[in-house]
């Protein structure tokens, strides 16, 4: 027996190519990622050389900025020519 979600259930690439923002989130995500790594390395007291724990807290806010200012936030636009 399946569950009704199963049977709507579509592949997240899918999902994000029919996502009508798709351009907004990608700076987001960056962030997200950049505090992961900072996050990981606090929490196992390593360090990447110069490239420490605030290094990736620094990058995420920058991020974080950059997404909510709007950058990277393009609108192409592809007109199909016949």
């Amino acid at each position: 027996m399946r569950c009704r979600s199963d049977a709507r259930a579509r592949p997240a690439a899918e999902i994000l190519q029919h996502h009508p923002f798709k351009e907004d989130v990608i700076t987001a995500i960056v962030a997200a990622v950049l505090f992961a790594i900072a996050l990981v390395l606090h929490l196992a007291g390593l360090s990447l050389g110069p490239l420490d724990v605030t290094f990736f807290e620094l990058a995420g806010l920058v991020a974080v900025a950059l997404h909510l200012a709007g950058i990277g936030a393009t609108r192409r636009s592809y007109a199909r020519r016949r």
